[in-house]
């Protein structure tokens, strides 16, 4: 049950407070259309989301992984 609260949170703060608990920074770029199909096919083929298939391959390519 949620408290009560003179000013509740809107959705938008709580996420806000969330990410930032959690380590999570939005990050916006372009891509190419074809590295952008690759990514939602390998997502719907693995289940895995496509944030973490990015963050996946980063950390594949990192000399300290190596």
């Amino acid at each position: 049950m949620p408290k009560i609260v003179a000013k509740p949170k809107t959705r938008a703060e709580i996420q806000k407070a969330s990410d930032e608990r959690n380590g999570i920074v939005k990050k916006t770029f372009s891509m190419h259309k074809d590295d952008v199909e690759l990514l939602k096919q390998l997502s719907d083929k693995t289940g895995i989301a496509q944030a973490r298939l990015i963050g996946l391959a980063l950390k594949a390519l990192d000399p300290k992984n190596l």
